[in-house]
This record gives C-alpha cells, sequence and structure tokens, in this order.
C-alpha cells in the first residue's frame, strides 16, 4: 500500500523511471518518514507539490536527481514527498503553504525549521541551504 503511494506521488509529478539517476529516495507517508526521522535521530526534508503542475514536476526533475548534494540529502535527511491531492495525515498547520512546491526542513525531534521554507524558484538554491545545515566534518 505504502508503496504503490509513493510511486503513485512520483508518476503524478511525472517523474521518469529512475534506475541509473542519483535521486532523492522519497518517502510518501508523513507518518512513517516522522517515525523514520526520530529513529535515525536525522531532519525532516518535506517537499509540498501540486498534483499536474508542470513546475513542480520541474523542480523534482531538476533540483532533486543528478544533482552533487543528492547524497547529502539521502544521508543526512528523511524526505518526504506530499501531493496537494493525497489525503495522507500530515500537520497541515505546520507545513501549510498557498505556493507549490514548497521545500521545509525540519529538526524532527522539535519540530523546528531548520530553515526558513523555500517557495518556488528558492527551492534552486537548495544546494547552498543543505551544504550551510550539515554538520561539517
Amino acid at each position: 500500500m505504502l508503496g504503490r503511494l509513493v510511486w503513485a506521488v512520483l508518476l503524478i509529478v511525472g517523474l521518469p523511471v529512475l534506475s541509473f539517476a542519483a535521486h532523492v529516495h522519497w518517502m510518501g507517508d508523513y507518518s512513517a518518514a516522522r517515525q523514520k526521522a526520530h529513529s535515525t535521530h536525522k531532519p525532516l526534508m518535506v517537499l509540498l507539490i501540486k498534483a499536474g503542475q508542470k513546475y513542480s514536476r520541474d523542480i523534482v526533475q531538476q533540483q532533486f536527481m543528478d544533482q552533487p548534494y543528492i547524497d547529502s540529502i539521502n544521508k543526512h535527511f528523511i524526505p518526504v514527498m506530499i501531493g496537494d491531492g493525497v489525503k495522507m495525515s500530515y500537520p497541515i498547520e505546520m507545513y501549510y503553504t498557498t505556493k507549490f512546491p514548497t521545500l521545509f526542513l525540519v529538526d524532527s525531534e522539535k519540530e523546528l525549521f531548520l530553515h526558513a521554507p523555500l517557495y518556488g524558484k528558492e527551492i534552486e538554491g537548495i544546494g547552498k541551504v543543505i551544504s550551510a545545515i550539515i554538520p561539517k566534518k
């Protein structure tokens, strides 16, 4: 069921088959993602998209595939993608937006934003934001 939901969300935004591309490992269930974030002590990366919106699809394809920071996202965050038409439970009051796509980076334990939400074109700067948030070795 959950696997079907994740693929349904990816198909809604029109992602191609990703067998060889470096891509973010999106979850489609906020509750499961939050539980995983708690157990792994990682922050959440919550992407809210509008189903069928070309710009949402373009952002996913251009910013979350084949970019140098993809491995860092997969290593340091629990990414979850939520479509506006998906009837899954998530705290809408925390992630309320009227602009799509919107990206939230959230401390999963304290439920505080690690960075101001990124709206639309601002998401194109995600590489710099990720670099600033990830702890330096």
